[in-house]
């Protein structure tokens, strides 16, 4: 009964059809990352993070790699977006119903 001391060690054969298939799986994924990186030539950062797309066939880990930005970037420039908004949606209710308030009792105010 051979015991895991006995198992040789040295250089593995390697099966052609396999490499070959490999080989072929690589290249397509260097041509999908290719077309991707053609979407248009720049270099601001804003306009690079706005390339990155969460559903994009690329994973954004690989995007962000690809235009040379860190990841933390796109999640923080979207984030702001998002707290503008919600600055946007206070100043609006402020607007509309304090005054209203008011209105309603003004021996209070």
């Amino acid at each position: 009964m051979p015991s895991a001391v006995d198992v040789k060690r040295g250089s593995k054969t390697i099966d052609p059809q396999n490499d070959t298939e490999r080989l072929y799986a690589k290249i397509g994924q260097l041509n999908m990352e290719l077309e991707w990186l053609k979407k248009s030539p720049g270099s601001a950062l804003r306009q690079r993070q706005s390339w990155v797309d969460s559903g994009d066939k690329l994973s954004v880990v690989r995007q962000c790699q690809l235009v040379g930005i860190a990841r933390s970037t796109v999640y923080a420039s979207k984030a702001v977006v998002a707290d503008e908004y919600e600055l946007i949606l206070l100043r609006c209710w402020m607007r509309n119903i304090i005054p209203a308030i008011i209105l309603r009792q003004p021996e209070k105010w």
